[in-house]
């Protein structure tokens, strides 16, 4: 390796995380790795066992539902023992090659797909139709899901979350305009 990126074998910290390398997979969706609440597949363990034992030291995976009180949809928490399972497996099997895994977590799609957003805007697939607004509660809703979705990622044993937000219409870009 050059001397210009020699630092990519190094270990770097985020917050109490240690990643063994700079070797970092960004968040994907695969399009085949998740099933319907947003568990893992056994395509999407093997994808990101393989990512693993390619070198690569942390891993993301593509969006979560963290709340689906306020959407009526169906994610994580819905299923919780069965996300813990597939989560400690998946995670024992990249541990052997020292990665972690930091799930993406979700709010949802906000202008993006029509959904609530805090304050009515213009969705992006059709600038004519107009969002509604959220309200308090639904916003604190949200807050209060995503903090449970992010203790029952820690409890499957990820090393981390990444909070899904700030481009193409996602819930927190909306908050941005």
């Amino acid at each position: 390796m050059d001397s210009k990126s020699k630092h990519l074998t190094n270990p770097i910290t985020i917050g109490s995380v240690t990643i063994e390398s700079r070797m970092f997979i960004a968040p994907i969706d695969t399009g085949f790795g998740n099933n319907e609440y947003g568990g893992f597949t056994q395509a999407g363990i093997d994808y990101f066992v393989r990512r693993a034992e390619g070198g690569f030291a942390l891993l993301f995976s593509g969006g979560t539902n963290g709340d689906c009180v306020v959407d009526g949809c169906d994610g994580i928490l819905n299923h919780p023992e069965e996300f813990v399972e597939q989560g400690r497996q998946l995670n024992e099997k990249i541990a052997k090659f020292g990665a972690k895994l930091f799930i993406q977590l979700s709010m949802n799609v906000g202008r993006n797909g029509g959904l609530k957003t805090p304050s009515p805007l213009p969705t992006l697939a059709n600038p004519d139709v107009t969002t509604v607004a959220l309200t308090m509660e639904e916003i604190q809703t949200k807050v209060r899901e995503m903090g449970k979705a992010s203790k029952l990622v820690k409890d499957a044993g990820f090393a981390g979350v990444d909070i899904h937000s700030m481009y193409w219409g996602h819930l927190l870009d909306s908050f941005a305009l």
